[in-house]
């Protein structure tokens, strides 16, 4: 019988990763990923809210510039509450003019 001491038993195939390495990195790798995936849903929410707040500045920037090429007699100008007509799908267009303020024989536009 061959005697196998305690230092050589040490020795035996100590190469390589246990499976508590490879499912400790796992979890870590997941973790990571999870959040990863949670700040590229909140990427693509903002972008969204940024989109639509572009378009509907774009949209008040498009009346403005119309009633601004307007007469000063128009009756889009007269004071008041006003509508257009026909707004974008999904959107309403209100305007609101005020004569004579801040100065006389002018008009301030709120969009």
């Amino acid at each position: 019988m061959k005697r196998i001491s305690v230092r050589n038993a040490e020795k035996v195939d100590c190469e390589g990763f246990t499976l508590v390495e490879v499912m400790l990195a796992v979890a870590i790798f997941a973790i990571g990923i999870l959040a990863i995936a949670s700040m590229q849903i909140g990427a693509t929410n903002a972008n969204s809210s940024a989109y639509r707040l572009t378009e509907r500045i774009s949209l008040a920037e498009a009346r403005i510039e119309s009633l601004l090429s307007l007469p000063y007699g128009h009756p889009d100008l007269a004071q008041g509450n006003h509508q257009d007509p026909r707004p974008p799908a999904g959107y309403v267009i209100t305007w609101n003019v005020v004569d004579n303020a801040p100065v006389a024989n002018s008009k301030t536009l709120s969009v």
